[in-house]
């Protein structure tokens, strides 16, 4: 039989308990490395969230929204809101696995590879330029269709607004020019030019016809080939207008083209007696094309988050989106699908009159 004295019988206990504690500091150890790679490597990745909402009636930063000067305007009362979607993350800021954790846990956010966002082609900045522009773009388009819904007539051109250092037209042609067409074809449509160099596809000269301030002239721009296998001038080209009176809109730091539906509701609104939107709070999104169309946008989804969070009771999705609203719409929210122009102010008419809105046409499933 064997005995053990009290010291000798208790170090088989102490042994283990220092075990133990060495294990628990280790573990704790790559944990903290875990969570401070976490919180370190960048993750691929960035999340879209609702975004600040702007009424177009109203103002941004002490400054209207829409400004009209030249003629009668009248008051307005309710909202009209335009929908945002704000992107957390970029590739010159971008987001640990521990913010994308984080950020993720808001309702109405979403996850999404930040080549999607930002094209690996591009930087930042240039995406950024490209937004600036498409919202500006969008807004010239609001300004002509809402004034050709009020019976007026407004001309417009194609004007060169941007030339890069490396393009192929930068001998040829200058800031301001206005494209009236390309091998004899006339150019009506901002897409025309585009749509005709991709059909040309080589590396021939094009004749450009032109106004230059007040001479018309002829020029030759020969296209060049891009590494994805495009063709390009190396311009960007912007419809040019002719209003008859001067139409300003604003909102800071803003960028994208899906605002163009509520600035001509705007717009309408505030050159018409009444008032549109029967003093309801009403909010939607949508491009709007030189026909009046209402096109698709992105985030969706989130645009109606930020509606409902801003207490709108009714939202106007493009038509061509209704197959990303269904499911989504939140609690008492009531979502109308627009086409065009007309969609929209029939539905603002019937709000407005208190009448029954069960013709208006909704999103399904199918």
């Amino acid at each position: 039989m064997t005995f053990f004295d009290d010291e000798h019988g208790s170090s088989q206990p102490q042994r283990h308990s220092k075990r133990r504690r060495r294990i628990g500091t280790s573990l704790l150890v790559v944990f903290g490395l875990c969570l401070g790679s976490l919180a370190a490597l960048p993750s691929g990745y960035v999340v879209e969230q609702p975004g600040p909402v702007f009424n177009v009636l109203g103002e941004d930063g002490g400054n209207p929204v829409i400004s009209i000067t030249g003629v009668d305007t009248y008051p307005t009362s309710g909202a009209l809101d335009l929908l945002t979607v704000n992107v957390q993350g970029s590739p010159a800021k971008p987001l640990s696995f521990l913010q994308l954790w984080s950020l993720s846990r808001r309702a109405g956010s979403i996850i999404v590879p930040t080549d999607e966002v930002y094209p690996p082609d591009l930087s930042t900045k240039q995406v950024e330029a490209q937004d600036q522009q498409m919202m500006q773009d969008s807004q010239e388009s609001a300004k002509l269709i809402a004034l050709k819904e009020l019976g007026y007539k407004v001309p417009y051109k194609i004007g060169v607004v941007e030339i890069a250092a490396d393009s192929p037209a930068k001998k040829a042609l200058r800031l301001g020019d206005k494209i009236l067409s390309v091998n004899g074809v006339k150019v009506s449509r901002i897409d025309d030019l585009p749509n005709y160099i991709a059909a040309w596809a080589k590396a021939k000269p094009l004749r450009l016809g032109l106004i230059r301030g007040s001479k018309r002239l002829t020029v030759e721009v020969t296209p060049q080939k891009r590494t994805d296998g495009s063709w390009r001038l190396g311009i960007i080209i912007a419809n040019s207008y002719e209003f008859p009176f001067e139409i300003k809109t604003r909102l800071d730091g803003i960028g994208g083209p899906s605002g163009g539906l509520m600035f001509a509701l705007g717009i309408i609104d505030k050159l018409t007696p009444g008032h549109l939107n029967g003093g309801k709070k009403i909010a939607g999104t949508g491009t709007i094309d030189l026909d009046g169309k209402v096109g698709p946008i992105g985030g969706i989804a989130q645009k109606m988050i930020g509606a409902s969070e801003q207490g709108a009771q009714y939202f106007f999705a493009p038509k061509s989106n209704c197959n990303e609203v269904v499911g989504h719409i939140p609690a008492g929210l009531e979502v109308f699908s627009v086409a065009n122009i007309k969609d929209a102010l029939t539905a603002l008419d019937k709000i407005a009159q208190g009448a029954s809105l069960d013709s208006l046409p909704t999103c399904n499933a199918n």
